[in-house]
Protein backbone atom coordinates (compact mmCIF):
# COMPACT_ATOMS: atom_id res chain seq x y z
CA UNK A 1 0.00 0.00 0.00
CA UNK A 2 2.81 2.20 0.72
CA UNK A 3 4.05 2.04 -2.50
CA UNK A 4 1.41 2.67 -4.23
CA UNK A 5 1.34 6.10 -2.50
CA UNK A 6 4.58 7.30 -4.13
CA UNK A 7 3.74 5.82 -7.25
CA UNK A 8 2.43 8.46 -9.72
CA UNK A 9 -1.17 8.20 -10.56
CA UNK A 10 -0.64 7.18 -14.28
CA UNK A 11 1.24 3.88 -12.83
CA UNK A 12 -1.09 2.94 -10.89
CA UNK A 13 -3.80 3.26 -13.94
CA UNK A 14 -1.39 1.41 -16.10
CA UNK A 15 -1.26 -1.15 -13.94
CA UNK A 16 -4.82 -1.48 -13.52
CA UNK A 17 -5.11 -1.37 -17.49
CA UNK A 18 -2.60 -3.69 -17.87
CA UNK A 19 -4.70 -6.14 -15.06
CA UNK A 20 -7.92 -6.19 -17.29
CA UNK A 21 -6.14 -6.84 -20.84
CA UNK A 22 -4.81 -9.66 -19.35
CA UNK A 23 -7.58 -10.87 -17.79
CA UNK A 24 -10.06 -9.74 -21.19
CA UNK A 25 -6.78 -11.73 -22.91
CA UNK A 26 -7.00 -14.80 -21.21
CA UNK A 27 -10.83 -14.96 -21.17
CA UNK A 28 -11.10 -14.45 -25.14
CA UNK A 29 -7.99 -17.64 -25.42
CA UNK A 30 -10.44 -20.11 -23.14
CA UNK A 31 -13.58 -19.07 -25.05
CA UNK A 32 -12.01 -19.67 -28.48
CA UNK A 33 -9.68 -22.32 -27.49
CA UNK A 34 -12.02 -24.67 -25.22
CA UNK A 35 -14.87 -25.16 -27.13
CA UNK A 36 -12.83 -25.26 -30.85
CA UNK A 37 -11.04 -28.60 -28.82
CA UNK A 38 -14.28 -30.25 -28.20
CA UNK A 39 -15.59 -29.54 -31.34
CA UNK A 40 -12.90 -30.65 -33.61
CA UNK A 41 -13.31 -34.19 -32.81
CA UNK A 42 -16.49 -34.32 -34.30
CA UNK A 43 -15.68 -31.89 -37.35
CA UNK A 44 -12.72 -35.04 -38.56
CA UNK A 45 -14.70 -38.11 -38.33
CA UNK A 46 -17.76 -36.27 -40.05
CA UNK A 47 -15.41 -35.26 -42.75
CA UNK A 48 -13.90 -38.29 -43.24
CA UNK A 49 -16.90 -40.24 -43.46
CA UNK A 50 -18.76 -37.48 -45.77
CA UNK A 51 -16.35 -36.41 -47.89
CA UNK A 52 -17.00 -33.15 -47.21
CA UNK A 53 -14.68 -30.43 -46.41
CA UNK A 54 -16.00 -27.38 -47.10
CA UNK A 55 -18.35 -26.91 -44.54
CA UNK A 56 -15.05 -27.78 -42.15
CA UNK A 57 -13.37 -24.92 -43.92
CA UNK A 58 -16.08 -22.33 -44.02
CA UNK A 59 -17.96 -22.46 -40.68
CA UNK A 60 -14.57 -21.33 -38.62
CA UNK A 61 -14.54 -18.80 -40.98
CA UNK A 62 -17.73 -18.00 -40.76
CA UNK A 63 -17.68 -17.99 -36.59
CA UNK A 64 -14.06 -15.52 -37.14
CA UNK A 65 -16.40 -12.86 -39.28
CA UNK A 66 -19.05 -13.22 -36.25
CA UNK A 67 -16.45 -12.81 -33.92
CA UNK A 68 -14.97 -9.70 -35.63
CA UNK A 69 -18.72 -8.28 -35.94
CA UNK A 70 -18.67 -8.54 -32.27
CA UNK A 71 -16.02 -6.89 -31.37
CA UNK A 72 -17.14 -3.53 -33.67
CA UNK A 73 -20.20 -4.06 -31.56
CA UNK A 74 -18.09 -3.69 -28.51
CA UNK A 75 -16.08 -0.94 -29.90
CA UNK A 76 -18.91 1.35 -31.32
CA UNK A 77 -22.00 0.88 -29.06
CA UNK A 78 -19.21 1.02 -25.99
CA UNK A 79 -20.62 -2.51 -24.58
CA UNK A 80 -18.77 -4.06 -21.64
CA UNK A 81 -15.70 -5.75 -22.49
CA UNK A 82 -16.57 -9.05 -21.69
CA UNK A 83 -19.00 -9.21 -24.69
CA UNK A 84 -15.35 -9.94 -26.28
CA UNK A 85 -16.41 -13.41 -24.39
CA UNK A 86 -19.12 -14.01 -26.83
CA UNK A 87 -17.75 -13.34 -30.28
CA UNK A 88 -14.62 -15.43 -28.91
CA UNK A 89 -17.38 -18.48 -28.03
CA UNK A 90 -18.68 -18.21 -31.44
CA UNK A 91 -15.61 -18.22 -32.95
CA UNK A 92 -14.71 -21.40 -30.52
CA UNK A 93 -17.89 -23.30 -31.56
CA UNK A 94 -17.37 -22.96 -34.98
CA UNK A 95 -14.06 -24.37 -34.69
CA UNK A 96 -11.26 -22.11 -34.76
CA UNK A 97 -8.21 -22.89 -35.82
CA UNK A 98 -8.14 -26.34 -34.67
CA UNK A 99 -11.07 -27.37 -37.03
CA UNK A 100 -8.83 -25.12 -40.47
CA UNK A 101 -6.24 -27.44 -39.86
CA UNK A 102 -7.84 -30.45 -39.14
CA UNK A 103 -9.77 -29.39 -42.88
CA UNK A 104 -6.67 -28.38 -44.45
CA UNK A 105 -4.77 -31.26 -43.95
CA UNK A 106 -7.58 -33.54 -44.56
CA UNK A 107 -8.22 -32.27 -47.80
CA UNK A 108 -4.31 -32.23 -48.63
CA UNK A 109 -3.83 -36.16 -48.06
CA UNK A 110 -7.36 -36.92 -50.05
CA UNK A 111 -5.84 -34.65 -53.24
CA UNK A 112 -2.70 -35.90 -53.00
CA UNK A 113 -0.91 -38.91 -54.44
CA UNK A 114 0.83 -41.27 -51.91
CA UNK A 115 3.88 -40.20 -53.05
CA UNK A 116 3.82 -36.81 -52.46
CA UNK A 117 1.37 -36.85 -48.98
CA UNK A 118 4.52 -36.33 -46.56
CA UNK A 119 6.18 -32.98 -49.00
CA UNK A 120 2.72 -31.40 -48.93
CA UNK A 121 1.85 -31.77 -45.29
CA UNK A 122 5.10 -30.56 -44.26
CA UNK A 123 4.53 -27.54 -46.83
CA UNK A 124 1.23 -26.87 -44.76
CA UNK A 125 3.25 -27.04 -41.32
CA UNK A 126 6.01 -25.14 -42.48
CA UNK A 127 3.48 -22.52 -43.88
CA UNK A 128 1.82 -22.31 -40.75
CA UNK A 129 4.42 -22.30 -38.03
CA UNK A 130 6.83 -19.66 -40.05
CA UNK A 131 4.29 -16.70 -39.36
CA UNK A 132 4.66 -16.47 -35.42
CA UNK A 133 8.38 -16.02 -36.58
CA UNK A 134 7.92 -13.71 -39.31
CA UNK A 135 5.56 -11.55 -37.24
CA UNK A 136 8.48 -11.53 -34.84
CA UNK A 137 11.00 -10.41 -37.37
CA UNK A 138 8.94 -7.53 -38.67
CA UNK A 139 8.48 -6.81 -35.20
CA UNK A 140 12.23 -6.65 -34.46
CA UNK A 141 12.83 -4.63 -37.80
CA UNK A 142 10.48 -2.23 -36.93
CA UNK A 143 11.77 -1.37 -33.58
CA UNK A 144 15.30 -1.17 -34.97
CA UNK A 145 14.93 0.89 -38.00
CA UNK A 146 12.16 2.95 -36.39
CA UNK A 147 14.46 4.03 -33.58
CA UNK A 148 17.43 4.64 -36.54
CA UNK A 149 14.78 7.23 -37.87
CA UNK A 150 13.55 8.66 -34.80
CA UNK A 151 17.14 9.79 -34.21
CA UNK A 152 17.82 10.86 -37.38
CA UNK A 153 15.15 13.04 -37.99
CA UNK A 154 15.39 14.77 -34.16
CA UNK A 155 18.98 16.54 -35.56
Amino acid sequence: MLSQIHMPVFKIIFHQVQSLATKIDLGNTFFMAIPSLIVAPFWGPWTDKTRRRKPALIAPTIGALLNTVVVLMVMYFEWPLYMLFVGSAISGVSGFLTTVMLATMSYIADTTEKSGIAIRLGKEIKLNFSVPFRLNVISFLQKVLGMKAVVENSR
